[in-house]
């Protein structure tokens, strides 16, 4: 039983380290396919965390152009799963 409940910890806690920060979160963002090939074609884009609440980092992909802000999308990336969710589908 003890061997069953070391285990289960184990997992559980390899399973939360997976998706430690923000920063993590937002390299994670960073590699996503479309966010390389977005970043390849806007020089000046960015990927900031712009939020985030107990479930979730919110991250915003964007540039700033003639002073407004540009939004690509957002993604919001759920802490103990790391599951990610796009705004906008393409």
């Amino acid at each position: 039983m003890l061997v069953l409940i070391l285990g289960f910890v184990l997992v559980t806690n390899k399973k939360q380290d997976s998706f430690k920060g923000p920063q993590q979160t937002i390299e994670r963002i960073k590699n996503l396919p479309e966010v390389q090939e977005y970043l390849k074609n806007v020089p000046n884009g960015k990927v900031e965390l712009s939020g985030q609440d107990d479930q979730n980092y919110n991250i915003q992909v964007f540039e700033i152009k003639d002073g407004h802000t540009a939004t690509f999308n957002w993604y919001y990336v759920n802490k103990s799963t790391g599951e990610i969710k796009k705004e906008f589908e393409f």
